[in-house]
């Protein structure tokens, strides 16, 4: 008597479903283990510093000058895809106004604006450079204000209108 053999299906079943098993795992490490060398570059002094520059106290109904200076390892950031400043007096977050601005060369970008009344404003930059979005803030003193304005000002930026700083890796 010949017997034929017959492939047990359930067995090359679980051998095909064992394969594929291997190779979404080994997609996998190295999907995790190219994150993993990027945050390593990072937190060895890879990201972008950022230097926002205004006069100490500016001037109302006067075109003033807000710069940022973005740097890496000690390096000019010329790259930058995009860098925006967006402008508002304290407390009015919700007329905001967002100004590109310009390549000044050597890493700086800045804009030329006017501020129409006296008051504490925030300075936020939206810089998106070499796959990271950064947001960061400070305060600038606009014409005439009151003590009280200023005593103000020893809170943190991140605590105004309820909105964080910072950045984020992309």
């Amino acid at each position: 008597m010949i017997k034929s053999y017959q492939p047990d299906s359930h067995r090359l079943g679980r051998r095909r479903t064992s394969a594929w098993s291997m190779i979404v795992l080994i997609t996998s490490v190295a999907l995790l283990s190219a994150c993993q060398a990027s945050d390593i570059s990072v937190a060895q002094g890879d990201a972008i510093e950022i230097t926002m520059y205004a006069e100490e106290q500016l001037a109302i109904n006067q075109p003033v000058e807000l710069a940022v200076a973005l740097t890496q390892q000690q390096q000019p950031v010329e790259d930058a895809g995009d860098v925006q400043i967006e402008l508002w007096k304290k407390g009015e977050r919700d007329g905001s106004r967002l100004v590109q601005a310009d390549s000044l060369g050597d890493g700086w970008y800045g804009v030329t604006t006017t501020f129409e009344s006296n008051g504490i404003y925030v300075m936020q930059t939206h810089i998106t450079a070499r796959g990271t979005h950064l947001m960061p803030k400070r305060h600038l003193v606009v014409g005439e204000v009151s003590e009280e304005e200023l005593k103000q000002l020893d809170q943190t930026v991140s605590e105004d209108d309820g909105h964080g700083g910072g950045g984020h890796d992309h």
